[in-house]
This record gives structure tokens, C-alpha cells and sequence, in this order.
């Protein structure tokens, strides 16, 4: 039997680990196909999405396969693109590995300016800052609130504590062809270690993150809920990590300025997760 404990603590989160090796899985659910959650939870069991993610925040890099979290990733599956927000100006640099060649090929270009919050996209890109407020790619954009969480439960058997906030907003949508305010409820929910399995410098590994966003409806579907799970626990590796991921080993061409730019490091948001 496992026993969890609910209560609400006005205590601030724990810091996470920010500093890590992982196989990100992902999956989704939308509210016109059933609960999205059990979908996102069915998906997330028999056909996740898979990405390989390096992590470095306090050296201010990241790395990631599949960066469009495409499902299966047909197109990039042999791609790694790097983020180096430390240098000037601050790179990417995207690899790819048993090209028509049978070669790593290597290609560099600056980072995109970032979106201001005034939504012009003008402000230089730094890590852990991708436009609106402070934003990391650990959490991503749906993620992006964390610190006002409060704990909602604790499971000492399982070693996991979960931390969510709750968001109500009165939001004009158009549901059967009529428009009308409603109260749109999203859950930000983040499910880490206990302080037990925490870190030496008392860090918490992050184990998964959960978005849901909730709709009211017709009579016949009380609640449209959508859902997004991250789970990180898959060959999870906290610590440093080793030098030789951040260098590409071949030299890289510098790709123009006027070419668009279609990669960016960051997770995703929900709208990638196809």
C-alpha cells in the first residue's frame, strides 16, 4: 500500500538540478479526443516522444536530438543541435552524424534574438531567459512556473514530492460557433525527488512535468481538458557533463546570416509535440 501525504505548504519550491543527462519522453492528449491526460499517459507508455537531452545551466549550454520533438524524427534523427549561450555572440551549432557522406558534418550560425516583453523580438538570447520572464528549457515555455508552486503531496515510499500551481483566467474562446468568456483553469505540475534523494549541493532532480488546461463545455463534454507530460527520469545522470559534448570534433561552416533560422534550443512548446 502505498500511502502519499496532500496538504499545502506556503514553503518555496526546492532548487532543481540543473545540471543533467537525459532521455526526455514526452506525449499529449487533447480534450476532443477523451481525457487528454489518459492519452498524454497512454502515449507516454506505448509511443513516446524521445529526445536526448544535455542540460548545463551553470555553464549556460544545451544539448538536444530531435529538436522539434517530432514523432518518430524521420527527418533529424541523426541531428544534435548545441546551444552556447556563454560565448559572443552566443552559437548554435548543429550536427549531424552519417551524412550522404557517411561523415559528421558540422554547422554554426549566431542565435536568434530573443522576444522581448513587449513582443518584439529584439533582446540579445540568454540562457534561462527565452523572452517572458525567466524561462529555462528545462521547464520550457508551458513550464515556465515553477517558483509559484506550492506543494500539493508527498510520497515517502517512491521518494517524490509534487509541486503545482493553479491558474484560473477568464478567456474568450469561440466553442460551437459562439464566442463567450470562460474560465479556463491550467495546472503547472512538477513531480520531483524528495528531500532524501536530493543532490550533495540540495538540488532536487526533476522527474516529470505535467500542463493541463482545462475548458468548460457543452452539457454533453462538462470539461475539455488538454494535457502535456515530460517525464526526465530515462537514463537520468545528474552532474557535469563531460567536455567533449559541447565540441562538434569537425571543423563547422558558418551558415549566412539571411537564412532563416529553424532550430532553436529550447524544449519545445506543446504545439511541437507531433
Amino acid at each position: 500500500m502505498t500511502i502519499a501525504l496532500f496538504f499545502t505548504s506556503l514553503a518555496l519550491p526546492p532548487p532543481l538540478t540543473l545540471q543533467f543527462t537525459t532521455t526526455l519522453r514526452a506525449g499529449q492528449g487533447y480534450g476532443h479526443d477523451g481525457d487528454g491526460c489518459v492519452i498524454a499517459e497512454a502515449a507516454l507508455r506505448s509511443a513516446p516522444v524521445v529526445q536526448r537531452l544535455w542540460f548545463d545551466a551553470p555553464n549556460k549550454r544545451l544539448a538536444q536530438t530531435n529538436p522539434a520533438l517530432r514523432r518518430p524524427p524521420v527527418a533529424d534523427g541523426n541531428l544534435t543541435v548545441i546551444g552556447l549561450f556563454a560565448i559572443h555572440p552566443p552559437t548554435e551549432l548543429d550536427i549531424r552524424d552519417g551524412s550522404t557522406q557517411g561523415q559528421r558534418v558540422c554547422d554554426t550560425e549566431p542565435l536568434p534574438d530573443a522576444y522581448c516583453a513587449n513582443g518584439s523580438r529584439t533582446c540579445p538570447p540568454i540562457f534561462g531567459d527565452f523572452g517572458f520572464g525567466k524561462l529555462n528549457a528545462l521547464t520550457s515555455v508551458l513550464g515556465c512556473n515553477y517558483y509559484n508552486t506550492t506543494l500539493l503531496s508527498r510520497d515517502p515510499k517512491h521518494g517524490t514530492e509534487v509541486w503545482q500551481w493553479s491558474w484560473v483566467n477568464p478567456t474568450r474562446i469561440v466553442v460551437n460557433g459562439t464566442t463567450k468568456m470562460y474560465n479556463i483553469t491550467r495546472n503547472y505540475t512538477y513531480t520531483l525527488a524528495t528531500a532524501a534523494e536530493a543532490r550533495p549541493d540540495g538540488t532536487r532532480p526533476l522527474l516529470s512535468f505535467q500542463w493541463t488546461q482545462s475548458i468548460p463545455l457543452q452539457p454533453a463534454l462538462p470539461v475539455h481538458r488538454d494535457c502535456f507530460l515530460f517525464d526526465y527520469t530515462e537514463h537520468y545522470v545528474a552532474g557535469p557533463i563531460d567536455a567533449s559534448r559541447w565540441k562538434p570534433g569537425v571543423p563547422c561552416t558558418n551558415r549566412s546570416a539571411n537564412h532563416a533560422h529553424r532550430r532553436r534550443p529550447l524544449l519545445p512548446t506543446r504545439s511541437l509535440l507531433t
